[in-house]
């Protein structure tokens, strides 16, 4: 017996006049069965279904279904419902935007349903190498450390080179590495054209040596190994890192490519001679 939303005065006193009873009335009426619950609530069904769930898991999932209860289930295969970013749903985006992700890419229509997550390799190693390698060396050695780093292979600056690391001293490259999602083979033989596109690298930038990274070798465990370019001084090395190792493994190896990197240029590894146009 109490006032729900705020008296709509002008229709209050055109329909009912003196009378104190019934209130004309106006008010929010929340729903549950809102486009984000029902993202919410199919991405759920989409992960409880999986196979070889952990028990815990499951139970959670479930109980969190149940707090979902008189949202509309969405039917597989039909758009997304469209929602908007605001400020009645801010604390939600971030699991909105991991369910979206889930119903695109887990499961299928047919009798066969499978479970899949695309995800580019080559981008995460070379993300990985990057960030994990440039953090090691900024601990280790002076100077700054950058990634997609941006110049040009010519005199007239037409053919552009954009090498994953580059460590400078005063503005000055000393060092490139480049990271590669690639195994090599029995011989820990590595494609001919990413030694061309070091070399490349090298002789844009003046440096001796570059370094390729690599995620691992199927055949040879003696580590990395150097190719010598005739005619024109620059060592190519190829490094593979062990992948399947632990993250603090892997982390290690990375640490140990530092230290070789910055070895080489505390050993003042001179420059090849060279000129560029202005």
């Amino acid at each position: 017996m109490v006032l729900r939303g705020r008296i709509r005065t002008s229709a209050q006193m055109s329909r009912h006049q003196d009378a104190v009873i019934p209130l004309e009335v106006a008010y929010d009426e929340y729903d549950v069965d809102t486009p984000e619950n029902r993202i919410l609530r199919a991405a759920l069904v989409r992960v409880a279904g999986l196979p070889r769930l952990d028990r815990r898991l499951r139970g959670r999932l479930q109980h969190l279904l149940g707090r979902l209860t008189g949202v509309t289930a969405l039917r597989r295969g039909t758009p997304l419902p469209p929602w908007r970013p605001s400020r009645l749903n801010s604390d939600y985006q971030p699991a909105l935007r991991l369910s979206e992700l889930i119903l695109r890419t887990i499961g299928g229509e047919g009798a066969s349903p499978t479970a899949s997550f695309v995800v580019d390799m080559a981008k995460v190693f070379e993300d990985f190498v990057s960030t994990a390698l440039g953090e090691s060396l900024q601990r280790r050695s002076a100077g700054a450390t950058h990634t997609q780093y941006r110049d040009v292979l010519d005199e007239d600056g037409t053919v552009p080179i954009r090498p994953d690391i580059v460590h400078t001293i005063g503005g000055r490259p000393v060092a490139v590495l480049d990271a590669k999602y690639k195994l090599g083979t029995e011989g820990d033989a590595y494609p001919t054209a990413d030694v061309f596109q070091m070399t490349a690298y090298c002789a844009a930038l003046g440096l001796p040596r570059g370094t390729l990274v690599y995620a691992g070798s199927r055949g040879d465990r003696s580590g990395p190994r150097v190719v010598r370019i005739r005619n024109l001084g620059i060592e190519i090395e190829l490094w593979p890192l062990d992948v399947s190792a632990a993250p603090r493994e892997l982390l290690t190896q990375v640490d140990v490519l530092a230290q070789h990197v910055d070895a080489g240029v505390a050993v003042g590894l001179q420059p090849i001679a060279h000129t560029r146009a202005p």
